[in-house]
C-alpha cells in the first residue's frame, strides 16, 4: 500500500503561464486557440468543456484551433500536468470577458437564443473575441549562490513553491511465479484525489494510464549497456514496456471528488492528473519484494528469509534470482 503527496506546479516560476483567444461567432458557436498542446491527454475536451459553461453554450458548439504561435505566443511547455491548469484558465479568464461585454444584450433579451442575441451584439459594433491570460502566483523559490567580495555565499530562497497538492493511495496485489520470476498483478486499487474533476472519464483514464506506465517502469524497462558503453536496449526485442496483458485484472479507480479543500489556482478547483498517481504503481513494485520476500522463507529458496535488496527495475530474472538467493 503507497501513499503520495504530489505538489503541482513548475519549479520555474515564469513558465506558469497561459493564454488563450476566443472567439464567439453570431451563430453561437466558439473558436477557442489555447497555449497547450493535445497529445491525447484529454485537454482538449477540457477546455472546450470550460468554455461552454463560461458562455452556456453546448459543448458541440465549442470548436478547438490547435495551438500556433501565430495565435498562441510566447507559449510554456505542455508539461508538469498543469495543461489543464494554465489553459483551462487562461479560456476561462477569455470567456468571462466576452460575457461581461454581452451581458447588457443578454439581459435586454432574455426571450432570444444566445445565437440571436451574439447577432445583435454585432450590430452593435461590440467585439465578441477576447484575448485570456492566466498566470500562476506560486512557484520557482531555490536557493542559489552569489560571488561577492566576500566570496561564495548561499542564500535561501523562502516562499510558496507549488499552487497545490495532489493525493492519492494505492494498494496492489501481486502473484509471483518464483520458478521463472514472472508475475500477474492480480488486483489494484486507486484513490486519487482530482479536486473538482472537469471530466471523470479523462481522469479516471490518466489514473489507470500512469499507474500502467509506471508499472513498466518499476519492473520491466530496463536500460543495459555494452563494454564499449553502447546502449543495447533500442529496440522492442530488447526494452520491454507494458502490454495490455500487464494491466491489473481487477483495476478500481476511485476518484476523491469533493474534499472540501477549495483553491482558486485551478480552474474550478480541480487538480492536475497526469502526472500525480505515477509513483502509486511502486505498490507493485514492493508487492512484488513483499512476495520475494515470503518466498525466500521457503526451504527450496535456500532459506534466506528477510530482508532482500532488489533494485528496480525488478525484473523476472532478477526476481528469479532473489526467489533462490542467487548471487548473495
Amino acid at each position: 500500500m503507497i501513499p503520495t503527496m504530489y505538489g503541482v506546479n513548475f519549479p520555474v516560476k515564469y513558465l506558469n503561464q497561459a493564454s488563450s483567444h476566443v472567439l464567439l461567432y453570431t451563430d453561437g458557436t466558439v473558436l477557442v486557440s489555447h497555449a497547450g498542446v493535445e497529445m491525447g491527454q484529454g485537454l482538449n475536451i477540457k477546455v472546450m468543456q470550460v468554455a461552454a459553461q463560461a458562455l452556456g453554450v453546448p459543448v458541440s458548439n465549442v470548436h478547438i484551433a490547435e495551438c500556433a504561435s501565430d495565435r498562441s505566443h510566447n507559449t510554456s511547455p505542455t508539461a508538469a500536468s498543469m495543461g489543464s491548469d494554465l489553459n483551462g484558465m487562461a479560456t476561462l479568464n477569455a470567456c468571462e470577458i466576452i460575457m461581461e461585454k454581452l451581458r447588457p444584450a443578454l439581459d435586454e433579451f432574455p426571450d432570444k437564443t444566445f445565437a440571436e442575441v451574439c447577432t445583435i451584439a454585432y450590430k452593435r459594433q461590440i467585439c465578441l473575441g477576447a484575448h485570456g491570460f492566466y498566470a500562476s502566483p506560486f512557484g520557482g523559490v531555490h536557493k542559489w549562490r552569489e560571488i561577492g567580495e566576500v566570496g561564495e555565499v548561499e542564500n535561501e530562497g523562502r516562499g510558496d513553491i507549488f499552487n497545490y497538492f495532489a493525493f492519492g493511495a494505492s494498494v496492489a496485489e501481486v502473484e509471483v511465479e518464483v520458478l521463472t520470476g514472472l508475475w500477474e498483478v492480480k488486483r489494484a486499487d486507486i484513490l486519487m484525489d482530482v479536486g473538482e474533476s472537469l471530466n471523470v472519464a479523462i481522469d479516471v483514464g490518466q489514473v489507470e494510464g500512469a499507474f500502467v506506465q509506471g508499472v513498466g517502469r518499476w519492473t520491466m524497462e530496463e536500460i543495459k549497456f555494452d563494454d564499449e558503453g553502447a546502449m543495447t536496449t533500442t529496440t522492442p526485442h530488447s526494452y520491454f514496456i507494458p502490454t495490455a496483458a500487464d494491466v491489473p485484472k481487477d483495476f478500481r479507480v476511485t476518484l476523491l471528488g469533493d474534499s472540501g479543500t477549495k483553491h482558486k489556482t485551478a480552474v474550478h478547483s480541480s487538480k492536475a492528473v497526469g502526472e500525480p498517481p505515477f509513483f502509486l504503481s511502486s505498490s507493485v513494485y514492493f508487492a512484488i519484494k513483499g512476495a520475494v520476500e515470503e518466498a525466500r522463507t521457503e526451504e527450496w529458496g535456500g532459506g534466506k528469509g528477510g530482508h532482500v535488496r532488489v533494485d528496480a527495475p525488478l525484473t523476472a530474472a532478477k526476481i528469479k534470482a532473489a526467489c533462490r538467493g542467487e548471487g548473495e
